[in-house]
Parts: structure tokens; C-alpha cells; sequence
């Protein structure tokens, strides 16, 4: 077997947004080629630039060349420094161990792999012949066999829904505590629908003249007020949706209750693909979304989302989650983490981590009684877990798995806290369309499992 296989960058960096690239598994890399051109010579301080760069892709990019030439000692320092600036990327200090373990550097190489181990993280080490030098001893015998139990389904959560079949691309939950009632929406209909027994869909909304609905690609519910929030967007995948909205978005209030619309506030015409990724709205009646693409957070007032936080150093924000009190507004960056504003400040705070937690590919993430539930898709294993706050909310102690690996898990994304029960999309079908918006296979469109995981379970 090749030792010297091209870096794995498909989990280093963060899965598109747009629905033609949705997020998907990894495939396995292929063995280098045998031969390539000749690559231009480095410059001669390529180690202090190295040590200085602060942009992942051209790291990448050289880390890609330095192992296809065998040059670990600067892959070795790439990935370093990319692992510095993502310091939650799994996969990127799996390649770094591979490094410490092509110069033979046994203690690096296990003192990283255990830190993958503990984290959760679930790679097949014993098929990676790059390791070789790390095995034959107890503890490469303790590591694969710790690898292997994260890989293991863990968790009592079930599937509660089977959705009808077709062409629905139902992308967004919300739960109505008052009735009880799961609500579904559709990307591609548009359509807002109560989900009942059996997973059978009873329309709530519809597109129309009057409410101008686009595609649904998240939803919030406000009992206390009767108001459901919805994300539209206008996309290809939307089939109602004119080529000239294509990049439009904004937030829908319907009435809960019925359905009825109640008003709208889009983003004006500025150039950007809008999408918004992220909804969710406080005790206080107050609704934030984020455009995860543009890395910006927006403030429902009225008819406009007024900006709150703008960071073009984030790499995509996904998901949003309000502390109990409403005082604290938490985000998951795919790449980098989870950070928060501290809403009675307006100041943004870095959400400090034990070492044993990483914190990436969080997808989608929801506040229950004192501590964040996130659902990770990046992750390998792909996993729901329940991250323990600080007292104060500005730090997480341990990630506690809730579900893992769990045989119904496709792409597990969005979903809805309901009492002490959390849905969630297990199967997003986002893989299955064209940059066009139409099924590349439809008969391969799998039915949508929608999860229930017990939130109360014990970790």
C-alpha cells in the first residue's frame, strides 16, 4: 500500500452552504499519484512563513505538496499551524500524528491521537499505514480499542417520524408546546405543515400572493405570543421562486395557532447570496438570525432585521441558541467553534473549552435548562451531544454524548426542542440536488427520518 496519500481537507474546512455542496461524509482518499510535475522551490524562510500564515486554504494547500514529497518535518509544521487556527479540526491533528509518526516521534504521535480519542472523535487509526511506527505497544493497543468504542451507537433516542416520500426537502422543524405539534417546513414547496401520526403532513401555511413565502429553512415558535418565525429564501431548489428573488432572504411571522400571516422582513438587495442558518427567539419575544454565509447576526425589529455582529474572520455561523434569562446569545461557527454576545453589553465573548471537548461541526445547537444541546454533523462519528456550561455560561466542561452513530443518522441537521425531547432532522436530503435545484436522482430521495432524542437521559 502507498504510505504518502493526499491530506483529507473534506472535514477542514466547513461544508458549503449552498445546497448544491451540502455537507456530506468524506470519502476515503485516493493513493498519490506516482508521478507529478515538478513543484516550484520554496523560498528559503518558507518555516517562518509558515509559523506566520493566518489563512487555512493555502496551508492546506502546501501541507497537500509537503506529504505528497514526503517532507514531514514541514508537514509536521503545517499542520501544526493549521491546527492552531483550527484548533477543533479532528482530522487535522490526525494528520499532524501521522507526521509525528513518519519521523518516528512516538510520544507526539500518541500524546495526539489520545487527545482525538478523548474528544470523541472515532477514526480508523489501525488502517492508517502511515502510523506503522506507533504500533506494537500497549499503548497503541489501548488506542485503537478506545477509537473503536467511539465509534460504537451510543444513546436510547429513536425515530419518531417517517415522512411521506417525494420531492419535499424538508429542512426546518419547530415544536408548539401549546397543541403539542411538530411542524415541518419545505425548501422546495415552501409548504408549512403539522406532523402527525405515521409522519403524515397537514398543511398549516402555504406560498401565496398575500405572505410571499419562499423556500423554509428554519423555524422558531413563541407560544407565549402565538407567533411562529420562519427563514425563507429564495434559491434554485425553490420551485415557486422566481430567478429574479434567487439570493433573497428574510423572517416570516405567522400566527402559531393558525397560521395566519402576520408580517415579513427581508434583507435588502446588496450583491450577497442571503441565506439565513440560524433562528431562534427569547422569553422576552425578541428574534435573532443568522446569515451564516455572510458571517453576520441580525435583530428582528419590526419590518427589519437590524445587523448585531459582523465578523468576516468566522468561517460559517450555523446555529444560534438564547440562554434561559435571555441575557446571552451563543453561535456555532462550523469551523471554529462556539462563541456568544452578551446581549446587555452587545459585546462578543470566546466560549472557553476543556481540551477533552471539540467543539466542530456543530450544525445546528439549542438551550435546555442550563447547558447547550448541539448537534454535531462534522464530527466522525456524527453525534447530538449536551455540553456543560461554566456557572457563569461562558465556558463548556465536557460534552456529554446523548446520541452517536446511530444507524438512522444520515446528516443529522435541524431540529426542535419539545419538552425534554429533542427532534432532528436525522437524513438531510440536501446531497441529493443540482447546483440547478432539481433531484439528480429523485428515485434515490430517501424518506426524512425525523430523531427523538431524550434529553434527560443520563450521559
Amino acid at each position: 500500500m502507498n504510505r504518502f496519500r493526499p491530506l483529507l481537507l473534506s472535514l477542514a474546512l466547513a461544508p458549503p452552504l449552498a445546497f448544491a455542496q451540502a455537507a456530506t461524509p468524506p470519502a476515503a482518499p485516493a493513493p498519490a499519484a506516482a508521478a507529478a510535475p515538478a513543484a516550484a522551490p520554496l523560498p528559503a524562510d518558507i518555516a517562518e512563513q509558515i509559523k506566520r500564515a493566518n489563512v487555512v486554504p493555502p496551508l492546506l494547500a502546501l501541507g497537500q505538496r509537503f506529504n505528497a514529497e514526503a517532507n514531514w518535518p514541514l508537514y509536521e509544521l503545517t499542520m501544526k499551524r493549521v491546527s492552531e487556527l483550527r484548533p477543533h479540526a479532528g482530522n487535522i491533528r490526525l494528520e499532524l500524528a501521522a507526521a509525528y509518526a513518519m519521523q518516528d516521534n512516538k510520544p507526539a504521535g500518541y500524546d495526539t491521537l489520545l487527545g482525538l480519542r478523548d474528544q470523541g472523535w472515532g477514526f480508523a487509526i489501525e488502517s492508517d499505514d502511515r502510523l506503522a511506527n506507533l504500533h506494537g505497544t500497549e499503548i497503541w493497543t489501548f488506542l485503537v480499542e478506545g477509537f473503536k468504542a467511539n465509534r460504537e451507537t451510543q444513546g436510547s433516542g429513536s425515530v419518531a417520524y417517517t415522512l411521506p416520500e417525494g420531492d419535499l426537502l424538508i429542512e426546518a422543524l419547530a415544536w408548539d408546546p401549546e397543541r403539542k405539534q411538530l411542524l415541518a417546513g419545505s425548501v422546495r414547496t415552501g409548504e408549512i405543515s403539522l406532523v402527525g401520526d405515521g409522519g403524515v403532513l397537514t398543511p398549516l401555511v402555504k406560498p401565496d400572493a398575500t405572505n410571499g413565502l419562499w423556500g423554509v429553512f428554519e423555524m422558531a415558535a413563541d407560544p407565549a405570543r402565538d407567533r411562529l418565525y420562519v427563514a425563507s429564501a429564495a434559491i434554485p431548489h425553490v420551485k415557486h421562486a422566481k430567478g429574479e428573488d434567487y439570493g433573497r432572504a428574510g423572517v416570516w411571522t405567522f400566527e402559531l395557532s393558525s397560521g395566519k400571516y402576520v408580517s415579513r422582513a427581508v434583507l435588502p438587495r446588496d450583491g450577497l447570496n442571503r441565506l439565513i442558518t440560524g433562528l431562534v427567539v427569547g422569553p422576552d419575544g425578541i428574534v435573532y438570525a443568522a446569515d451564516g454565509q455572510a458571517r453576520q447576526i441580525f435583530k428582528l425589529d419590526g419590518d427589519t432585521l437590524r445587523p448585531l455582529l459582523d465578523n468576516p474572520r468566522l468561517s460559517s455561523i450555523r446555529g444560534l441558541a438564547l440562554s434561559g434569562d435571555g441575557k446571552r446569545l451563543y453561535f456555532s461557527d462550523y469551523e471554529l467553534g462556539l462563541f456568544g454576545v452578551d446581549l446587555s453589553t452587545g459585546r462578543p465573548f470566546d466560549v472557553k473549552v476543556h481540551k477533552a471537548v471539540s467543539l466542530f461541526g456543530i450544525e445546528s445547537l439549542y438551550w435546555h435548562e442550563g447547558n447547550l444541546v448541539a448537534v454535531q454533523n462534522g464530527l466522525r462519528p456524527t453525534r447530538i451531544a449536551r455540553l456543560v456550561l461554566t456557572p457563569d455560561g461562558t465556558g463548556v466542561t465536557a460534552a456529554q454524548p446523548i446520541d452517536v452513530a446511530q444507524r438512522a443518522f444520515g446528516q443529522p441537521t435541524r431540529g426542535a426542542i419539545g419538552g425534554k425531547l429533542l427532534y432532528v432532522i436525522a437524513n438531510s436530503q440536501k446531497g441529493g440536488y443540482t447546483g440547478l435545484g432539481v433531484p439528480r436522482d429523485a428515485s434515490k430521495l430517501e424518506r426524512i427520518r425525523i430523531w427523538r432524542s431524550p434529553l434527560d437521559a443520563a450521559p
